[in-house]
């Protein structure tokens, strides 16, 4: 056991395949996850839905089990996007070491969407019914009755990743903070992989095989999802992985028995206008993203020209 800090986050962004990352390094030996994914504990301005662990006792607890050595973390990907996150966790140790995965953020708009639908977050089933109703629900007007947070509702702000870069470069020493593109780590999964360890000291694993981890991951339903997310994990040891088992074991193992040859509802697929408006709304945060990464993604504007010019 160990009362150190955690000293490294995985920040977002969401649908950016975080959850890939978070597992390939808790696998190694050295070092520790906490066994709660997404406890969002420094996003202090989001509902209690979302913060699994509210004061900083509740929040060491979750790292209570690392052995002396371990190198310690956790992925929260509301942190990117979050006015105070970056901030309090410097303040929390300052010599925490950050990593952002971005992607595309008309194709990240389009999955947080069917992630919604899929957890009970979002009743609009059509997308631009959904962007449309954006400005309303930032009034608190038209909200899913199972929706728990309206920020997971404004898909605008959840994917301005340009900004949301922006203040991560603005905020993050450089030496602290890494950049992971999506689709180089889905291309090259190996040498992103080593690129990360060698950034937060590690040694080589020699690691080559990567499993698909998290492939559009079916959600529990609103109300179990609701009744679980208020269960204090941290006070019943081993709580959390059982119930996921459980859940798990239902989705896979019970539910094709009980109801063979039920797919899960899923939205329609956006048409070609959609990804159009999406590419022409987004354009100034890609820029913002060439500009910080020093890429060109030209090849993300599969439906429009693009129009404006590039950022100086």
């Amino acid at each position: 056991m160990t009362n150190s800090k955690p000293s490294f986050f995985i920040v977002g962004a969401p649908k950016c395949a975080t959850s890939a990352l978070y597992e390939y390094l808790r696998e190694r030996g050295d070092v520790f996850g906490c066994r709660i994914k997404e406890p969002h504990h420094f996003a202090t301005e989001l509902s209690d839905f979302f913060v699994m662990a509210k004061s900083q006792e509740d929040y060491m607890d979750l790292f209570k089990d690392a052995a002396e050595g371990q190198l310690t973390g956790e992925a929260s990907v509301m942190y990117l996007q979050s006015p105070h996150a970056l901030s309090n966790i410097l303040t929390f140790n300052k010599d925490a070491k950050m990593i952002a995965m971005v992607r595309s953020p008309v194709d990240a708009a389009i999955s947080m969407h069917t992630q919604n639908i899929k957890s009970g977050h979002e009743d609009q089933a059509d997308f631009m019914e959904a962007w449309n109703l954006q400005d309303e629900r930032a009034k608190g007007k038209h909200l899913p009755k199972d929706a728990t947070d309206p920020r997971m509702l404004q898909y605008r702000d959840l994917l301005a990743l340009g900004t949301q870069l922006e203040q991560f470069t603005k905020l993050v020493p450089q030496e602290q903070r890494k950049i992971i593109l999506y689709d180089d780590f889905k291309q090259n999964t190996k040498a992103i992989y080593d690129e990360i360890i060698d950034f937060l000291d590690l040694p080589a694993d020699g690691r080559e095989d990567f499993p698909v981890v998290n492939p559009t991951m079916e959600h529990m339903s609103p109300l179990r999802e609701k009744r679980l997310s208020k269960i204090k994990y941290n006070k019943i040891p081993l709580l959390g992985p059982v119930l996921y088992f459980f859940h798990r074991v239902y989705i896979y193992k019970i539910r094709p028995i009980l109801r063979p040859g039920y797919t899960p509802p899923a939205p329609p697929k956006p048409g070609a206008e959609i990804y159009a408006m999406l590419e022409e709304y987004f354009e100034p945060e890609i820029q913002k993203m060439e500009k910080i990464l020093g890429r060109n993604f030209d090849h993300w504007f599969k439906y429009t020209e693009r129009k404006k010019a590039k950022a100086a």
